[in-house]
């Protein structure tokens, strides 16, 4: 199982003081901070790799993340000394997925109307069969992910109930 952060050092736009929510939004889940952990009572023990994303930009999708290294401990705890993680020495999600034998993607988490409606595209796109469980997500805006949802299913993204 994989799972990924939001983890900004620099993400330039994406952070705004008079934030539109749409393309940017207040500082969030900054590198190194308890705001890029995972939520404590989140189990890990069956998280594989963790995948951080929107380092030096947005980043949506989880297909724009790096694998993590494996000694870092992923919850974000304070870590000023940890060094930003270069993509071009690292492992992409699809790398690790397709080195896995992978070839299903099953999407939850937040937001369900950028985040996870990215991922799930990235995934169809890639070639991936690509499931998402709504009830094991949130959006920001219900409408948008009303919309999100719809968007997915025409991409041929299977909606999974609980």
């Amino acid at each position: 199982m994989a799972a990924t952060q939001d983890w900004h050092i620099e993400p330039g736009p994406h952070f705004s003081d008079t934030p539109d929510y749409r393309e940017s939004w207040p500082v969030h889940c900054v590198a190194g901070t308890t705001g890029a952990g995972l939520h404590p009572d989140l189990d890990t023990e069956h998280i594989d790799a963790f995948f951080r994303k929107g380092q030096y930009e947005a980043a949506y999708s989880g297909f724009e993340g790096v694998l993590a290294p494996e000694d870092e401990v992923p919850t974000g705890d304070l870590d000023a000394a940890a060094a930003p993680l270069d993509p071009a020495e690292t492992v992409s999600l699809d790398d690790w997925l397709r080195e896995n034998d992978v070839d299903e993607v099953v999407i939850v988490g937040l937001a369900a109307d950028y985040c996870v409606r990215a991922t799930a595209l990235d995934a169809v796109a890639a070639g991936y069969d690509t499931f998402v469980i709504p009830d094991l997500c949130r959006g920001i805006d219900r409408a948008g992910t009303r919309a999100a949802l719809a968007e997915l299913e025409d991409a041929g993204v299977e909606l999974l109930d609980l």
